[in-house]
């Protein structure tokens, strides 16, 4: 670095800061610094290289987008996504015009283009440049190559985060035959394609054969690596949520205990990840009505957020505790207080993350669930429709996020005697539901049985019934006839 350093400063003195070969010096330069993990330096050279070559070589000569694509992977790494994204839009382009379409290069400013949409929640243009770049990858290598796996399984797991459910199962189980076949079935990819694979089928209630997958999972990796290798925990844990569906309580606990013991003893308590196993936990408590174990938990998640970040800490996964602790006051029935830790997260959310932000817009949801509890319906409305508007934009109107809001609406409206307008959203967000996750999906489940009391409330128990008969057979079937959630239906 400092003979680079020296190179850089003569070719400057000696032919001035633009000329073309101090310009290949900076770029480098940057370069060195970059793979030595000094991420914002890096960008403020690559950002002068590619101020320099803009106007000596033109936007689109190779040299310029090579450095553009460069610029926005180190922005990326910094999380700096709507920054990268122009940049690689122009690297697209430069390498759709000189390599073509198809050329492996091509596919793979498109891959990254759609992870930087993704990860700044634009999914419906992220979704059709992973389709793009995975039917691009077919064409040129097939459909087994292992480029064209790696675009499958970065589509399935978006898909899987916009509730399109069978298609990324199709996907997903897909790649694993492929890795099986081409790694082996002991290969790491192999197996976190099959915990991928066995969560999605936990979420789609496949609780039995999601069980089975996540245990195969855990014998491989304890053979391979150990029973406290991060990777078997991380599977263990997969597997006690399952088992907790299930209502396997006392394993469960065995896991999860497990699980955050390791992670306070090996990362320290302070730790993020050490955090999300005690809100596993707590989550697990909260199942079996421990509402006591549940607010000792999150107390102690609090405080590790307040010893790192500060007593008045807006940190998105502090913000994150506080409103599962405000849903712990509504479970314990101290209204009052949960109304203002909602009010306060939601305020928090706003200055920190933006008007418009998911989680800003899902905090005023449950905001608006606590005010409709409370008798405030005229409090509550503004709250979900906010909620719902900004979701739609954000997220698009399948999303499961979306979904929630608009059942959370039309629950409202039900409260408030518009019996028709409540019908009519239950039905919209049922027929999604039905489409993306399946019949037997728990939400679609929770559709089905919301339509079913508005339909009870304007008469119609013709209608009625067969969506409560068809919601007890699932529950019957899934938790067993003596349940009390089968008791409820």
């Amino acid at each position: 670095e400092d003979v680079c350093r020296r190179v850089l400063r003569a070719l400057e003195a000696k032919l001035g800061s633009e000329h073309s070969d101090a310009t290949l010096s900076r770029y480098h330069l940057a370069k060195l610094i970059l793979g030595r993990g000094r991420l914002e330096e890096a960008c403020a050279l690559y950002g002068r290289v590619l101020q320099s070559q803009e106007v000596v070589l033109g936007a689109m000569h190779p040299r310029t987008i090579q450095t553009c694509n460069e610029l926005a992977s180190a922005l990326a790494e910094q999380g700096k996504f709507t920054a990268a994204e122009p940049l690689a839009r122009r690297v697209l382009r430069g390498r759709e015009s000189m390599l073509g379409p198809d050329h492996p290069e091509t596919i793979s400013v498109i891959g990254s283009l759609a992870a930087y949409l993704r990860d700044q929640d634009k999914v419906h243009e992220a979704e059709a440049f992973y389709r793009r770049a995975w039917q691009a990858s077919k064409a040129t290598h097939g459909q087994e190559h292992p480029t064209t796996v790696i675009w499958s399984c970065c589509l399935a797991e978006l898909l899987q985060s916009m509730g399109h459910q069978e298609e990324a199962e199709e996907l997903y189980r897909h790649v694993q035959q492929c890795q099986s076949a081409s790694l082996g079935n002991m290969h790491p990819e192999t197996l976190a394609i099959q915990s991928k694979l066995g969560t999605l089928l936990h979420d789609n209630g496949d609780l039995d054969e999601a069980e089975r997958l996540h245990r195969a999972v855990i014998a491989a990796r304890m053979a391979e690596l150990g029973a406290e290798h991060r990777d078997t925990l991380e599977s263990c844990v997969r597997l006690a949520q399952v088992l907790e569906q299930k209502q396997q309580y006392e394993e469960a606990e065995t896991l999860f205990g497990q699980e955050l013991a390791w992670r306070e003893a090996n990362d320290g308590i302070e730790a993020a990840g050490t955090a999300e196993s005690i809100r596993n936990l707590a989550r697990f408590f909260e199942e079996q009505g421990r509402l006591r174990d549940v607010e000792t938990l999150y107390r102690r998640v609090l405080e590790i957020f307040e010893a790192k970040f500060g007593a008045d800490t807006d940190h998105p996964g502090a913000l994150s505790v506080m409103s599962s602790f405000a849903k712990l006051f509504e479970m314990q029935e101290k209204p009052e207080e949960a109304e203002a830790l909602h009010r306060h997260v939601l305020q928090r959310r706003e200055d920190r993350l933006g008007f418009d932000h998911p989680d800003t817009l899902m905090g005023a949801d449950n905001l608006g669930l606590l005010l409709q509890m409370r008798g405030d319906l005229e409090g509550a409305e503004p709250m979900h429709a906010r909620a719902l508007k900004g979701l739609e934009a954000k997220l698009g109107s399948e999303h499961p996020s979306t979904l929630t809001s608009m059942s959370n609406l039309a629950m409202l409206m039900a409260a408030q005697g518009k019996l028709n307008e409540a019908e009519v959203m239950h039905r919209q967000v049922l027929q999604v539901r039905e489409a993306k996750l399946g019949s037997d999906h728990r939400d679609t489940l929770v559709s089905v049985s919301n339509l079913a009391q508005v339909l009870a409330e304007r008469g119609k128990f013709d209608k009625a019934e067969p969506l409560v008969r068809r919601d007890f057979a699932w529950h019957e079937q899934t938790y067993g006839r003596r349940d009390k959630r089968t008791l409820a239906c």
